[in-house]
């Protein structure tokens, strides 16, 4: 999925001539922290929630207020996992869609994003969890899937995530099958150091922790 199939109708971009408390009304409105300051199609820069706050005047125009933030976007064509990247490391609660004349599209909410990220196969099929640590030179995700498929199951996810300070990193596995006792045999003959494993048991477990919190519920 691309990022202009997620462009919002909703939100209407700042004018510089807008004040900061039409910014702060138009963030409440859109349930946002951040909104795009536009002048004609151009992208001139976001402002925050915090940009405004901090203004000593914040009546005055936008275009005369200090913004934190330069010119975070990113392009039509890009996919949705690049659009969650620009939004992760600025910290963006919307981050804005130019095409490829940097031409303001719209754009692109956080809880949109998240929801239609909530509709990969990876979060919505159940299945078991396995968290690997490794050496970094030793990460080959072609012989990871080759264990898990080796135990007839199928590869759902795989996330990796480096640890600070170290040349060490872990790898998320999430597999479609609750029972993955035969897949961390297979990981431990190989000497794969496994972090954490959630399975059949924890499903059963949380099934049964949302069936007693019904009760309970039911009971007051």
């Amino acid at each position: 999925m691309l990022a202009n199939t997620l462009i919002s109708n909703e939100i209407s971009p700042l004018r510089t001539s807008d004040t900061g408390i039409e910014a702060l009304r138009m963030m409440e409105e859109y349930r946002v922290n951040h909104l795009p300051v536009v002048s004609d199609t151009s992208l001139l820069a976001i402002v925050s929630e915090d940009d405004v706050l901090e203004y000593e005047n914040p009546e005055e125009a936008i275009g005369a207020m200090p913004l934190s933030h330069s010119r975070p976007y990113v392009n039509d064509h890009q996919h949705i996992l690049e659009v969650y990247r620009v939004m992760f490391l600025q910290k963006l609660t919307l981050v804005p869609v130019l095409n490829k004349s940097e031409g303001y599209l719209g754009s692109i909410v956080l809880a949109d994003l998240m929801t239609h990220l909530g509709n990969y196969d990876t979060f919505q099929n159940p299945g078991g969890i396995i968290v690997l640590e490794i050496n970094t030179r030793d990460y080959s995700p072609g012989e990871i899937t080759r264990i898990v498929e080796s135990n007839d199951a199928l590869l759902l996810g795989l996330f990796t995530n480096s640890l600070p300070d170290t040349t060490r990193m872990t790898v998320t596995l999430k597999i479609n099958k609750l029972d993955i006792t035969p897949v961390l045999q297979t990981f431990y003959r190989f000497n794969y150091t496994v972090a954490a494993s959630f399975g059949q048991n924890d499903y059963n477990d949380m099934l049964r922790d949302r069936y007693d919190s019904l009760m309970n519920f039911l009971n007051i």
